[in-house]
């Protein structure tokens, strides 16, 4: 008889594909924000990169959230969703009282929601870390906490590039 290969339910396996996904698109985004003449032109690159940013770091974060106990991730995405396109259309057409007025609800709705999922995630952070029986957990946390911190860092660095905000 031969070895048994391990077998996993399809929940585990479907865990393991959302974090394969979301690390593989968020290396990506991260090669071509260093990489930025990979496709030649880099606002192609940038583009390119901050829409597997975003896409990685979207389901990382969904992953993580469904994982443990840490939340306001979707809240925090979901307002950067809105708030970084206001301040993109703020910082190129801020003489531009129509764009201006349009945004308004960008910037509003944006605020809102990017302000509730750092609450959530810092208080349910806390919670989590002091809640947490035994240094490993506590690690555990605390480490989870960073990486999401860290990656959704980077995806707004990468699309405030994009956009020359910033060099």
């Amino acid at each position: 008889m031969g070895e048994k290969k391990p077998e996993f339910s399809e929940k585990v396996d479907n865990k393991i594909n959302g974090f394969a996904i979301g690390i593989s698109f968020s290396t990506i985004s991260l090669f071509l924000l260093i990489c930025n003449d990979y496709f030649e032109i880099p606002v192609i690159s940038y583009i390119v990169g901050a829409i597997f940013g975003l896409i990685g770091f979207g389901g990382l974060a969904v992953e993580l959230s469904e994982t443990n106990k840490i939340k306001g991730i979707g809240e925090l995405i979901g307002g950067l969703a809105m708030f970084v396109p206001w301040l993109l259309l703020y910082l190129k057409f801020n003489d531009n009282m129509l764009v201006k007025v349009l945004s308004f609800g960008l910037l509003i709705l944006g605020l809102y929601v990017l302000t509730l999922g750092i609450i959530k995630l810092f208080y349910s952070s806390y919670k989590t870390i002091f809640e947490s029986k035994g240094p490993k957990s506590k690690f555990k946390s605390i480490f989870l906490l960073i990486s999401q911190l860290l990656g959704l860092t980077l995806t707004v660095l990468n699309i405030l590039k994009i956009f020359g905000v910033f060099k």
